[in-house]
Parts: C-alpha cells; structure tokens; sequence
C-alpha cells in the first residue's frame, strides 16, 4: 500500500505540474487583456474600453488561478509522496497497519 500512496503522489505531481505549465503559458501569452489593457489606459473614463478590460481580466485571472492551482495540486503530491517515503522507511507499525488496512481503529502493539 506504501508503494500505491507514493505512486498516487507521483500521479499528482505529474497533473499538477502540467496544469501549472499550460495554465502558466496561456497566462502569460494572453494578449487579449493586454490589449485591452492598452486601450484603457489610452481612453480614460470610456466605459466601452473598461468593460472589455474587465472581461479580460475575468479570463485572465482565471489563468493565473489555474496555474495557482496546478501548483498546489503538485505541493499536495509531493506531499503524499513523502509520507508514502517516510512511512515506508521507518516502518512504524501503526502507520504502516492504517496504510495496509484502511482502518484507523486498527491498533498493532509493538
């Protein structure tokens, strides 16, 4: 079971990695709310120029919301990985026991 939560780790980390790279280039290359942001601060005060910005930054900030969220998804699997590393190297048997088992209740006296 050991080998199965660093496996899922590594999964992780692998998802969030490539969610955090696309997300991170679309962010990047959005040219739409550079544009818009162009045009705002070019017409001061024009409301047709200031929506189109805040739509863009609507999408915008979803990009960079995604490529946040790619991040932490892979903090999270290197997370799992390590204590998949860690449990199976001490082999304490309590933690082992609720990784083989599934069951928290399940005691091993040592």
């Amino acid at each position: 079971m050991v080998r199965v939560v660093r496996m899922a780790g590594v999964a992780l980390v692998a998802v969030g990695l490539a969610l955090l790279v696309g997300f991170s280039v679309y962010a990047v290359r959005d040219e739409r709310f550079q544009k818009a942001g162009l045009l705002k601060d070019r017409n001061p005060g024009n409301m047709l120029y200031e929506s189109q910005y805040f739509a863009a930054a609507t999408i915008h900030l979803f990009l960079v919301s995604g490529a946040v969220a790619g991040g932490l998804l892979a903090l999270n699997g290197m997370t799992l990985f390590l204590v998949g590393s860690v449990v199976g190297r001490l082999g304490h048997p309590r933690l082992v026991a609720i990784l083989e088992d599934g069951d928290v209740e399940h005691e091993v006296r040592a």
